[in-house]
């Protein structure tokens, strides 16, 4: 163990969630850098007795691979336990069955890509009833048809229906609880509990915001209004009548074509529909660059007409 691992130690709003985590299963719902796979690893500490006493393995589930190794590290580096990844690319879709039992065997706390732990649990390599700990790492990753959410339905909650005793604690871990916009607080909360239910858990967070934002990388955001430029309605009216003029001009085009006689039949409707073509494209540069210009100002408007004026030269 490095001095840098030693010299770690819990903050207070780690030490209440897990409390927290202890008495009931949990959702840690902490922004990214506050810490909540320490807040895991000291968890696994304090429920070792399954570990230690029944033999039994803790899970700790990644939804992607860079994740296995990083966090088998650091669980092998701060727990002291045997610690081992599994991946698709140790070819575990290939291991015979002795190959799983004797991996398995061999180490107590596992770090598994989601997938894997559904392939073992599917074809009985494993038993959700000799994991004392289970682990979620970003479990809003738990709706549809996502291993997560068949893990749990397929094989912790019927073992539950029979056997409630025997299910493993769980504790899952998130920044962000849904993973679409909410509209209401209601959707927010009807989303929440819809998580809760698949986990069988309850969603926790800390009550020392101070100390947790010393630590945590999400922003303190404000909001600034400003009120409008004069020059924005100076431009918005030169532009419209940039368009009106496009569109004179276009009628002016199409209504030469048709009074030509050398362009009656087929070469006379594609010259009136190249017109039609090439003003609606200025007429798009047009528009865009109003919208930009009242949206994003005048330094991406004008970058917006740099582009325009390329696109124009070459065609």
């Amino acid at each position: 163990m490095t001095d840098e691992v030693k010299k770690k130690e819990a903050r207070s709003y780690q030490l209440e969630l897990l409390h927290q985590a202890l008495d009931k299963n949990s959702i840690i719902y902490l922004g990214t850098g506050a810490g909540k796979t320490f807040i895991a690893m000291m968890l696994i500490k304090e429920k070792s007795s399954g570990i230690l006493n029944d033999g039994k393995k803790t899970i700790f589930l990644v939804h992607r691979v860079p994740l296995v190794t990083q966090q088998a590290k650091f669980l092998q580096d701060n727990t002291g336990f045997k610690v081992r990844g599994f991946c698709g690319g140790d070819n575990v879709d290939f291991w015979k069955r002795e190959q799983w039992l004797q991996e398995i065997g061999k180490h107590q706390v596992l770090v598994m890509v989601h997938d894997v732990f559904l392939l073992a649990l599917d074809h009985g390599y494993m038993r959700m009833k000799d994991v004392n700990l289970l682990i979620v790492d970003e479990c809003h990753h738990s709706f549809g048809n996502s291993s997560y959410n068949r893990i749990f339905n397929g094989h912790y909650h019927p073992l539950k229906e029979i056997y409630p005793l025997e299910t493993p604690h769980v504790l899952g871990l998130t920044a962000s609880i849904v993973t679409s916009k909410m509209n209401s607080l209601a959707k927010f909360l009807e989303e929440k509990s819809k998580l809760e239910k698949v986990l069988d858990s309850e969603v926790i967070t800390t009550s020392d915001m101070a100390n947790l934002l010393k630590f945590a990388t999400q922003p303190d955001e404000s909001m600034t209004v400003y009120d409008p430029l004069q020059i924005y309605p100076d431009l918005g009216q030169i532009i419209n009548q940039g368009v009106e003029a496009l569109e004179s001009l276009k009628r002016s085009e199409i209504q030469k074509i048709e009074l030509s006689p050398d362009l009656i039949g087929i070469p006379g409707k594609k010259a009136i529909e190249d017109a039609k073509s090439m003003s609606k494209k200025f007429d798009r540069i047009l528009k865009q660059t109003e919208k930009c210009l009242t949206e994003l100002g005048i330094f991406h408007g004008k970058k917006v007409l740099e582009y325009a004026s390329e696109y124009v030269m070459k065609n």
